[in-house]
């Protein structure tokens, strides 16, 4: 496809379909940025006017120009819609058209991966933040471009996804392979804070459930899943939020929304739209099944027919984390799904931890489906061979995507902490406190300090300070 600035040079007969930018004074633009009004000429003379779009450049402000024709706008700038009817206008051309059209214009919001990109640009954070960030009817578009139900999975289950994460260029492998005798349904990211594990979960849903993207993203392919499943708890998510439509392989659940925080009682209309779908696909029995090592079975009928808050105030923290999120899975789950679940430990007890974990493989294996977690937590890595775990590092500013060390299924969870976290390195608490009581009280006095009942790891440590310090 070709783009013309100027329509003296338009060929008389075209033998492809064109795209003609008239550039619209504005007022209110900065200098490294334009407006221009679209229109798709096609070879059979139809004339379809596509709306607005700006086009922002990180070079110099006096060498913004543009060709008189080109095939792809340069590295150096970017597109957005003013609207949303320029989407809206480009999902009615059709698949045939707005894929190419968008790609080639550098289009920010139907590239994610562009735009993290094109963040680390400080010439155009206001541009982004006026124009994307802060226009939800712009964000909304994203959604339009997301896969439809019927596409069919093709069964890829051992891939690379290629990402950028402010200026890293990153890749990272995942093993679904089929393997006849480890749990294999299940891989993990695990890193401290900052190392970009939330970061990457985002850009894979996103990537994962578009109709076109990059062809380099995944490696050898694209594996197509039949549902993206993105659950995140945490009041500080980044992750895309579609409204609730059956037009989307995508789904999100969480605590937040577009307009914030979610409620109550917007919690208990979700649980009631989640227990009619189980109702709808002959899912309740499993439903009690599953959640019934947690639940009293009485509570789970209770909530069937009762009122979703009620039940709420009867259970712990931990156990309507758990309720809301095997409900919302069991609900929408299907054959080939995917499920992205970020720091599921939080607000649990490790005994839910484990819990959640049993119940999690148990429905991916019902349902013949995945999961890639992020957590912080050894006692979700205890349950997954190491195989199928990737260890997130920052080194000089440098994310850092690593095996682990260790075999960490059924290992110790200070095992696993010290070789992720490198917490055998690092000053702690307890080890500074055995070290100055151990100059005033022997082993045996240390032991009864604490009723003989230290841990195995903690007397080792005592020991061998005290056989240091003889």
């Amino acid at each position: 496809m070709n783009f013309y600035t100027n329509i003296t040079d338009i060929p008389q007969y075209l033998t492809n379909d064109i795209v003609v930018l008239y550039e619209i004074k504005r007022n209110k633009l900065k200098k490294n940025e334009r407006c221009f009004k679209l229109e798709l000429r096609s070879t059979r003379s139809d004339i379809v006017t596509l709306g607005e779009i700006k086009i922002v450049s990180i070079a110099s402000p006096s060498e913004f120009s543009l060709p008189i024709s080109f095939e792809k706008l340069n590295k150096s700038y970017f597109s957005v819609g003013v609207n949303l009817d320029y989407y809206k206008n480009l999902e009615d051309v059709g698949y045939m058209i707005y894929p190419n059209l968008l790609k080639n214009l550098n289009d920010l919001i139907f590239d994610k991966q562009l735009f993290e990109k094109a963040k680390s640009y400080k010439e155009i954070k206001d541009f982004l933040i006026q124009n994307i960030e802060n226009n939800e009817e712009i964000k909304t578009a994203q959604y339009i471009f997301y896969k439809k139900e019927n596409i069919k999975p093709n069964y890829i289950t051992y891939f690379d996804f290629n990402y950028y994460h402010y200026g890293n260029n990153l890749k990272i492998n995942f093993d679904f392979n089929k393997h006849k005798y480890l749990p294999y349904r299940i891989n993990a990211v695990i890193g401290s804070n900052g190392t970009g594990k939330t970061k990457m979960l985002i850009q894979l849903a996103d990537a994962l459930s578009r109709v076109d993207i990059n062809e380099e993203t995944f490696i050898p392919s694209t594996p197509i899943f039949s549902q993206v499943i993105a659950i995140s708890y945490s009041y500080f998510d980044e992750f895309d939020k579609p409204n609730s439509s059956e037009d989307f392989s995508y789904k999100y659940y969480g605590i937040r929304s577009n307009n914030g925080i979610i409620s109550k009682s917007q919690m208990a209309v979700k649980i009631n739209d989640s227990l009619h779908r189980l109702n709808t696909k002959d899912r309740l029995m499993k439903w009690k099944k599953v959640l019934s090592s947690i639940i009293p079975l009485e509570t789970l009928e209770y909530l069937i027919t009762g009122v979703p808050e009620e039940v709420f105030k009867q259970l712990s923290s931990g156990q309507n984390m758990i309720l809301v999120m095997i409900t919302n899975i069991m609900a929408n789950i299907k054959n080939s799904s995917l499920i992205l679940y970020d720091e599921p430990e939080l607000y649990l007890h490790p005994d839910a931890v484990m819990s959640l974990t049993k119940m999690l493989y148990e429905l991916l294996e019902e349902y013949d489906s995945y999961a890639i977690i992020s957590t912080h937590s050894p006692i979700i890595l205890q349950e997954i061979p190491a195989k199928y775990v990737r260890v997130f590092e920052k080194i000089d500013n440098k994310i850092i995507i690593r095996p682990l060390g260790i075999e960490s299924f059924g290992e110790d969870l200070t095992s696993i902490t010290e070789e992720v976290f490198y917490s055998s390195q690092k000053d702690s608490l307890y080890k500074n406190f055995f070290n100055k009581i151990t100059q005033d009280l022997s082993y045996d006095e240390i032991l009864l300090l604490f009723n003989n009942k230290l841990s195995f790891n903690a007397k080792v440590y005592l020991k061998t300070i005290i056989n240091n310090k003889e």
